[in-house]
């Protein structure tokens, strides 16, 4: 299937009530961040053999370099891309702390996209991110490929930048734990709402988020060791 192709999507394929926490998780993390470069197009699910959801993020720029996949584009300043980290985590952790289990399959390439915003951050070389993202297909449900590849950011990052890569990886999965076990009630009322439209618009996703109990705007989270801007 298509998406627009200006749009980044994190997609999720297992079961249709863990997508639909799962996609409630990115929007809901995406929207407390509350950067006005960063805002949510649309969360949706799609019913088949093998669940799908996406988390659209509506474009906000109009150049990129050339050889960065659709699916993983370097944000135009810090900020947006330690929003953009954050909002990564958003899936997994929904689903462990709304359904109290460890989702089993399909969170990889999230985390991974994270490590890669992460180097972003820290100054690894965009050349070296750029050919990690460029795999970031075949880690996709792949935890082998995945560990290896978060172990060659974690490796590249030390060694090109100030960044300890592990401390910025801990406190941005933290924030999200904060940030989606405040917003539960939230998250099953935006899940419930995907169970009947499937599509939910940015409008239709704030719209539900001002009848709901949810952490809120806290902005785009403090990132240890991130050189500022």
């Amino acid at each position: 299937m298509q998406f627009h192709p200006r749009r980044l999507m994190f997609f999720y394929m297992i079961t249709i009530e863990s997508t639909r926490i799962h996609e409630a998780g990115h929007a809901l993390l995406l929207i407390s961040a509350g950067h006005p470069q960063v805002r949510l197009g649309e969360i949706h699910t799609i019913r088949s053999d093998d669940a799908a959801g996406g988390c659209g993020i509506e474009p906000w720029w109009d150049v990129r370099e050339e050889g960065w996949p659709q699916w993983f584009y370097p944000a135009p300043d810090r900020e947006a891309e330690a929003a953009l980290a954050l909002v990564a985590f958003g899936g997994k952790v929904a689903e462990t702390v709304v359904l109290g289990r460890h989702p089993t399959r399909g969170w990889y390439n999230d985390i991974l996209t994270a490590g890669l915003r992460i180097a972003l951050l820290g100054n690894a070389s965009r050349s070296f991110v750029k050919a990690i993202s460029a795999r970031l297909e075949e880690a996709r449900d792949n935890q082998d490929l995945s560990d290896a590849l978060i172990h060659r950011l974690k490796s590249a990052t030390a060694t090109n930048s100030g960044l300890e890569f592990g401390p910025a990886f801990v406190a941005l999965e933290a924030e999200a734990l904060r940030r989606i076990t405040a917003s539960v009630p939230a998250i099953n009322a935006l899940a419930d709402a995907l169970a009947q439209n499937e599509r939910l618009s940015g409008a239709e996703v704030l719209k539900i988020l001002e009848g709901s109990t949810w952490c809120g705007v806290l902005g785009v989270p403090t990132i240890p060791g991130v050189p500022s801007t």
